[in-house]
């Protein structure tokens, strides 16, 4: 019976786990078609987005500004790592992802998907990649995103990220842009939008 009981928990960690790493797919699928309802439909009605504790209707507009910026693109990332809390209704995931141009074809990063150490790797020094760690709930049968923190990292190999502080300057004109949007304080230093880097990101491809 303790047998059993085991076997039964492994599998339904096992059955979450792969609904998570279900939901990062959709997640991305859905930015990459600049879905912003379909992104906002996997959060939880508390959600937040960090740095700068955003809510719904903020993220909406941090989005709409992202996507209008990157226009058609795609997200690569290896395989997100995801641990389950006990209680079997929390759960926390790491992403590492960079944007490049649709256009874009990065085979070995394809093959890599499995190997999170050998994709960072093979990333290296020339891409800005970009940390996301979300903290999910069970609601039912759905996991949703409770909050999200995205932190911008260069590719210095796997766990040896620094963040860059040039790059998360704003430039001018974004800056005016979220003052007129939401207020934006130019002393807040942790703030989503100095994170998503819009005028000076740039695609890169080896």
């Amino acid at each position: 019976m303790v047998v059993l009981c085991f076997f039964l928990t492994s599998c339904t960690h096992k059955d979450d786990t792969d609904v998570i790493r279900q939901l990062i797919k959709q997640g991305a699928l859905c930015a990459e078609n600049h879905d912003i309802r379909g992104l906002m439909k996997l959060t939880s009605e508390d959600f937040l987005a960090m740095p700068g504790q955003h809510d719904h209707n903020s993220v909406r507009k941090i989005l709409w500004m992202a996507f209008r910026h990157y226009q058609e693109f795609k997200v690569m990332y290896p395989k997100p790592s995801v641990e389950l809390e006990s209680n079997g209704l929390t759960a926390s995931s790491t992403i590492y992802f960079m944007i490049v141009k649709k256009d874009v074809s990065l085979p070995k990063l394809t093959e890599l998907y499995k190997d999170p150490q050998g994709w960072l790797e093979e990333a290296g020094e020339n891409v800005d990649l970009y940390r996301l760690t979300l903290e999910l709930l069970k609601k039912n049968i759905d996991w949703l995103v409770r909050r999200a923190h995205l932190e911008l990292f260069r590719g210095l190999g796997f766990g040896e990220y620094k963040r860059k502080e040039s790059d998360l300057r704003l430039t001018d004109f974004v800056k005016s842009q979220i003052q007129r949007i939401c207020h934006f304080d130019h002393r807040e230093k942790s703030c989503l939008f100095s994170t998503l880097r819009f005028k000076d990101f740039s695609f890169h491809s080896k």
